[in-house]
């Protein structure tokens, strides 16, 4: 399983993942030269994308959880033609100078990685006008917080029972909750490629 992200928190290569582990030294050094050697003019997201990429298909990962940079429709990530799924989490005014000055437009420039026949997720406390264009879009899952008890929430994590089911995260504060909810929907609703025997 392949994870890219970005920003970093404490070293570049947490933004290019398989199975947990950061790409290594080596594997970064030589595969920034190939992407470089491709004498294509990419920004500096893109490229790092184009790495990330390289790396994925080199390590042969079955799949790859995606996060998109400020948007969607006009992003690097965007190229991946036939996603497991859309997720899109809580939208609000970011990057307004490149995604718009309205939540709706901020979500429109988002709903950009919404493919034909793929499944969308968003949280359940998407803000009202963003569900609007989300909608518009596609007829997204999201999480059933009637079915949701919090156990607990406190400096060591969340405890909580959600559909007859009880998890925790170390991840502090009630947001991480509703992150995780959407996280288990998610996997609940995909159907993930199984590998060749």
């Amino acid at each position: 399983t392949g994870l890219y992200i970005s920003p970093y928190i404490t070293c570049f290569r947490e933004r290019i993942q398989v199975n947990g582990e950061y790409i290594s030294e080596e594997d970064l050094a030589v595969l920034t030269k190939k992407a470089k050697d491709t004498g294509i003019e990419m920004t500096e997201f893109e490229f790092i994308t184009a790495v990330a990429f390289l790396y994925f298909k080199m390590q042969r990962c079955d799949v790859v959880v995606l996060e998109t940079g400020l948007g969607g429709r006009l992003d690097a990530t965007n190229v991946i033609s036939a996603p497991l799924s859309a997720v899109i989490t809580g939208i609000d005014k970011d990057h307004t100078g490149v995604l718009g000055d309205t939540i709706e437009k901020i979500a429109a420039e988002k709903c950009g990685i919404i493919k034909s026949d793929c499944p969308v997720f968003t949280t359940h406390s998407q803000k009202p006008e963003a569900m609007r264009v989300i909608k518009s879009f596609a007829d997204p899952i999201t999480p059933d917080p009637s079915q949701l008890s919090v156990i607990k929430s406190d400096l060591s994590g969340n405890e909580f029972i959600y559909k007859g089911e009880k998890y925790s995260t170390t991840l502090i504060g009630r947001h991480q909750i509703e992150n995780a909810l959407l996280a288990i929907e998610i996997l609940k609703g995909c159907t993930l490629p199984m590998s060749p025997q």
